[in-house]
């Protein structure tokens, strides 16, 4: 419903803005024919003028409802891309906007008069103004700027937003707000705006001069025939500077337009079609100057421009996609499931149950876990089915006191942390980064949301989102989360549908996590798995955390540009040589290590104190071709991992880099597990 609110709101806006944009040059036309001796035109030019100041003032009005939709649709990439641009620049805009109605209201106060009976075209009469000649000329002025100051300053301020909204890689990169107004696609927008504009104001010349009254009718059927031939030719621009405008777009955008996306092929189609026949319908307005042809055209003028910026803003998700704002979210999804025939609404139910969903990562909610013992060791587990499936606990029994493992956020149980900080998330269907908002993979495009700060999409579904508890022993639990059952519009957000199922068990001084994927769906599926635990140091009561030494057998490390690999693998040496070991206290890592070593089967990553004659092992599967290690500024913790691809896995896939990604055909299993070992 927000989207629709928002093409409706929007397409409006740009109507008045156009109005008011064009109106003023138009006006200026009309009044040099005033000049001319023309009073018709003359009568015509000043109530354009006051349609125009009146369209301003709608405009600001509605372009700030619109803002308002956008930032409530897409808060993140909004205020990115709008803080990209200097704050000047904003007030500039406010200044140029008061400038503007300034000069439209002066250039009515200096309009020369006109005679109540309208003569035809004769000797210029431009004398009996509120100022004679001078009186002409100082509207003229004040029209050139109140309309070129328009056209200048807001098309491609909005457009340079437009632009870095669909474009996260640019975000940060300091480029000049003079360079980004030359980008090709800003060009572009600024240029189709600039014909829109005399084309929606030719439009409206037709309909006003229809109601000039006093108007004898050859007098009343020249005026609607400039109308027509000032709108006719801009619309047939457009088409062309539309074609230049689309070939500028992001790909995925472009691809959506053209076949990618049924729903935005449609809108752009159906768009297209319409301007044809509004162009028929102009040319008919234009030498068949009949009042007939003027509610047809008006109204699909107005078509247009709703079907284009519906169009437009359905391709802008497929670069641009975030969750919806909590409660937003939650009324969405009612509204999408209650109709979806046949598919069961889990988000709904688990409101109605005071079950976390959604609605409990935007409010206070209070999440029960479950714990799991091992009766013979005292050791014990406490996992959060409502956030992921998170095991945020690990206790082992040091001298008859339980001593706690894993690091969490206190609050963790408020469902207000953040999920990727705590305990064990679970990544999947990736880890890590991907790049942009949009995954492009067999020639469609599927929204993933940029959370990294960067535009980047991170970490997966899964690691906030309930999970089903379908086993509970007193040792032993087992979640699992299937996308098109435990929320159906993630569908939509990936290639194939997946089931994943997590089994926690804890055993004498050990807790073993045992992972199945499942492809349920009936098309092969692409994924990358990842666990992430955070462990507390030092692994005792003595000791200081920088004494406790670190060891994973990698040999090479990914190179990262902005946080993302750049394919090449370098050696892991010197302040990254973790194969020898490294002091916690001279560990600055954020890296993703490979070339990993194994033995039966398994690696083994350590933490070793020696204050406190303890050691934890991290043991992972094959399955785990790369480790991430991560020690977080301000915290004495450790992030050890393993993860079966590396981040951004399709785009290096694509440029030949073998990343690990894995593929399940429809029916298909895939096993992997990870133990955390402390004696």
């Amino acid at each position: 419903m927000l989207d629709l609110l928002l093409v409706l709101v929007f397409a409006a806006h740009l109507l008045a803005v156009n109005v008011a944009s064009g109106g003023p040059l138009v006006a200026l036309w009309l009044l040099w024919r005033q000049g001319s001796g023309d009073q018709v035109a003359g009568r015509l030019g000043l109530r354009l003028a006051r349609v125009s100041i009146g369209a301003l003032g709608l405009a600001v009005v509605l372009g700030s409802a619109a803002a308002g939709l956008l930032w409530l649709l897409y808060p993140h990439t909004i205020t990115q891309a709008a803080s990209e641009i200097p704050q000047r620049r904003y007030w500039f805009a406010l200044v140029e906007l008061g400038f503007s109605f300034a000069c439209l209201a002066g250039c009515l106060a200096f309009w020369p008069d006109v005679p109540t009976t309208l003569q035809k075209p004769g000797k210029p009469e431009v004398n009996g103004g509120p100022s004679g000649r001078r009186g002409f000329w100082a509207a003229a002025a004040l029209l050139v700027l109140a309309g070129s100051n328009l056209l200048y300053h807001f098309p491609p301020l909005f457009a340079v937003i437009g632009m870095l909204s669909t474009r996260p890689a640019a975000w940060g990169s300091g480029a000049q707000f003079t360079s980004l107004m030359l980008d090709a696609e800003v060009l572009a927008r600024a240029l189709h705006f600039a014909l829109a504009s005399l084309a929606v104001t030719g439009l409206a010349v037709s309909v006003l001069g229809l109601q000039l009254s006093g108007t004898d009718r050859a007098s009343s059927e020249r005026v609607v025939a400039w109308g027509g031939r000032i709108a006719l030719v801009p619309t047939v621009l457009q088409l062309l500077v539309g074609m230049y405008l689309l070939a500028t777009l992001p790909e995925p955008s472009r691809a959506w337009l053209l076949g990618a996306d049924w729903l935005a092929t449609g809108l752009f189609t159906a768009g297209l079609l319409a301007s044809l026949a509004l162009a028929h319908r102009l040319v008919a307005l234009s030498w068949d100057a009949a009042g007939r042809h003027i509610s047809p055209a008006a109204v699909l003028m107005v078509v247009v421009v709703v079907l284009m910026v519906a169009a437009r803003h359905r391709a802008r998700q497929a670069v641009v996609s975030e969750d919806r704002p909590p409660l937003l979210a939650t009324l969405d999804d009612a509204i999408t499931f209650h109709f979806s025939e046949g598919i069961e609404n889990p988000m709904l139910e688990a409101v109605a149950a005071g079950r976390p969903g959604n609605f409990a990562r935007g409010h206070a909610m209070a999440l029960e876990p479950i714990t799991i013992t091992d009766q013979s060791s005292g050791a014990t587990a406490r996992i959060v089915p409502g956030f992921g499936f998170n095991c945020y606990s690990f206790q082992s029994m040091t001298s008859g006191v339980p001593l706690e493992l894993l690091g969490s956020d206190p609050d963790i149980l408020s469902g207000q942390s953040k999920p990727s900080h705590s305990g064990i998330p679970i990544l999947f269907p990736f880890a890590g980064r991907l790049r942009g908002s949009h995954l492009m993979y067999q020639r469609r495009t599927y929204p993933l949301g940029s959370d990294d700060g960067l535009g980047n999409a991170i970490h997966g579904f899964v690691l906030n989102r309930p999970w089903r508890v379908i086993e509970n022993t007193p040792n032993r639990a087992v979640g699992e989360f299937q996308a098109s059952v435990d929320e159906p519009g993630l569908i939509r957000r990936w290639p194939a549908d997946f089931r994943l199922t997590v089994a926690y068990e804890v055993r004498a001084g050990s807790l073993l996590s045992q992972i199945e994927v499942l492809n349920p769906g009936d098309g092969p599926l692409p994924f990358g798995l990842g666990l992430h635990p955070y462990f507390r140091l030092p692994l005792g009561p003595q000791g200081r955390p920088d004494d406790c030494r670190l060891t994973v057998p990698a040999t090479e490390y990914w190179q990262l540009e902005n946080m993302l690999p750049t394919g090449k693998r370098l050696p892991a040496d010197g302040p990254r040589g973790l194969a020898h070991g490294l002091r916690f206290g001279e560990a600055r890592l954020d890296d993703i290590f490979t070339g990993l070593s194994y033995a039966d089967g398994c690696c083994r990553a350590t933490i070793e104190d020696p204050t406190n004659g303890r050691m934890l092992e991290v043991s992972f599967s094959e399955q785990f071709r790369d480790c991430v290690v991560y020690n977080p500024p301000h915290r004495d913790t450790i992030c050890i991992h393993p993860s079966t691809t590396v981040p951004d896995a399709f785009s290096l896939a694509s440029q030949g880099v073998e990343t690990g990604l894995n593929l399940l055909q429809p029916g298909q299993m895939w096993r992997a597990q990870v133990e955390i070992l402390f004696t």
